[in-house]
């Protein structure tokens, strides 16, 4: 367990430091490497095998992710902005 999770550290440093050379912050190849390598490491945990499924599900997880979190500002900012016009038709 413990050299897995110096082998996730390690990647992670790695992809870091390669995005930084594309001028890209190295916290997004930080990020990545970690959850691709995270997930993984939990499924052979689990007593799966590391298959193309796993890997297909990452992307999709997260473009799920920034869809719902896309859907959740817009929701709050139909709600702040309903706020303002009842604050600004009060105020009248």
């Amino acid at each position: 367990m413990l050299f897995s999770i110096s082998l996730i550290l390690l990647v992670g440093m790695a992809m870091g430091w390669a995005f930084n050379k594309f001028k890209l912050p190295s916290l997004i190849g930080m990020l990545l490497t970690g959850i691709v390598l995270f997930s993984t490491f939990v499924s052979i945990l689990q007593g799966e095998s590391a298959s193309v499924v796993s890997f297909v599900n990452i992307p999709v997880s997260i473009v799920l992710g920034i869809l719902i979190g896309f859907v959740i500002g817009i929701c709050r900012g139909i709600q702040l902005q309903s706020k303002l016009i009842q604050e600004f038709v009060d105020a009248i």
